[in-house]
């Protein structure tokens, strides 16, 4: 019974090794811890991101790498909430690893050159170890007492990866933390995310009466993916204040005003604004175009309206013939529930078809 104990407590022992972190180990936190993603879109072409996370801490002082944010995000208007953690200072990461920006961190450093040589039938990879001394216009390299530019390398391999450089753009957090799992939820502004709304009207073929279909164009430029995303969309154009673009490094937190809580979508008012709510969660990649149901309204009676634009000479001519003036037609839908709509609608573009005889 008592070995039997002590190896169950040595299990438990290696299993919590591998889940809680370490004293000086880098807390990195991805989309794969996410609870919740919540996106309010507005029209102007931006985007109030929620992100809720689980976070596994130490007690103390710790650094925390905040990964999978939108690149367009607007550092100074990050908020974190959460209980048992303390933020004490901010850096957005955005200086993203490429293969120029690895060759300029190792500005005066020695790097592996690696050549690729034909000896007979055979390939041989020959290696040489050089410093490099710049990467301006090319590259310069001091090969022991030589100095060459652009060598015709197969490869460089370099000893490691400077821990500034992060492969996508990343939030640098210092923290001061209870320990344990904590629940923390991370909101803040990010451009490149944009909306508009399009609609089609079909008339019957008698013109009186027309189905209206509706569609959101959902378009992702922000720099990250977004997986099974609650989504709201705010219509009405949004006051911004306009100030110079910056990004400033370990800044303190500033807080800004929480938006709305959380197959076509609702709407109802919000401030002086129309909010549409999808009913179920949405998934859309970086630089990718996703068209969502709007509304569908069905037998909406219409009106067919003529208008005529002339200007006042025309009336006024004496001459004995003159061109038959301009007619303009237009088609008028009373928006309300008694014809088949009745939703404050996204303004948008409206093509109007109808059918023939045939059916067509």
């Amino acid at each position: 019974m008592t070995v039997t104990v002590i190896r169950l407590l040595f299990l438990l022992v290696g299993i919590l090794s591998l889940t809680v972190p370490t004293r000086g180990e880098v807390i990195r936190s991805t989309a794969k811890e996410q609870k919740r993603l919540h996106l309010t879109v507005y029209s102007g072409g931006f985007a109030l991101i929620s992100d809720q996370r689980e976070l596994r801490l130490l007690p103390g002082h710790q650094q925390v790498q905040f990964m999978d944010i939108a690149a367009s995000i607007q550092p100074e208007s990050v908020i974190v909430q959460g209980e048992g953690i303390r933020l004490l200072e901010q850096t957005f990461a955005y200086d993203l690893l490429t293969p120029q920006k690895l060759l300029e961190k190792y500005l005066g450093k020695e790097v592996t050159l690696v050549f690729r040589e034909r000896k007979g039938n055979e390939t041989v990879w020959r290696r040489e170890t050089a410093t490099l001394l710049s990467t301006a216009e090319g590259t310069v390299w001091q090969i022991g007492d030589r100095i060459v530019t652009n060598p015709p390398t197969a490869t460089m391999e370099f000893p490691r990866l400077p821990p500034e450089l992060l492969p996508r753009p990343t939030l640098l957090w210092e923290v001061e933390s209870e320990g344990g799992s904590r629940v923390i939820t991370v909101s803040y502004l990010a451009g490149q995310l944009t909306w508009k709304a399009d609609y089609v009207f079909t008339l019957s073929t008698e013109g009186t009466s027309g189905d209206l279909t509706g569609w959101v164009t959902l378009e992702n430029r922000s720099g990250t993916a977004y997986q099974q995303a609650t989504l709201q969309l705010i219509a009405g154009e949004v006051r911004r204040v306009q100030e110079e673009q910056r990004v400033r490094r370990g800044r303190p937190m500033m807080e800004m005003a929480k938006a709305a809580a959380p197959a076509q979508f609702t709407e109802q008012p919000f401030a002086e604004y129309h909010l549409y709510t999808f009913p179920r969660p949405v998934t859309i990649k970086h630089n990718q175009t996703k068209q969502l149901p709007l509304l569908t309204g069905k037998g909406s009676k219409v009106k067919r309206v003529y208008r005529l634009l002339s200007q006042r000479w025309y009336y006024e001519s004496r001459q004995p013939t003159l061109p038959p003036p301009r007619v303009q037609t237009a088609i008028k839908v009373q928006n309300s529930k008694e014809n088949g709509l009745g939703i404050p609608l996204p303004a948008g573009i409206v093509r109007v078809y109808q059918i023939d005889a045939a059916g067509e």
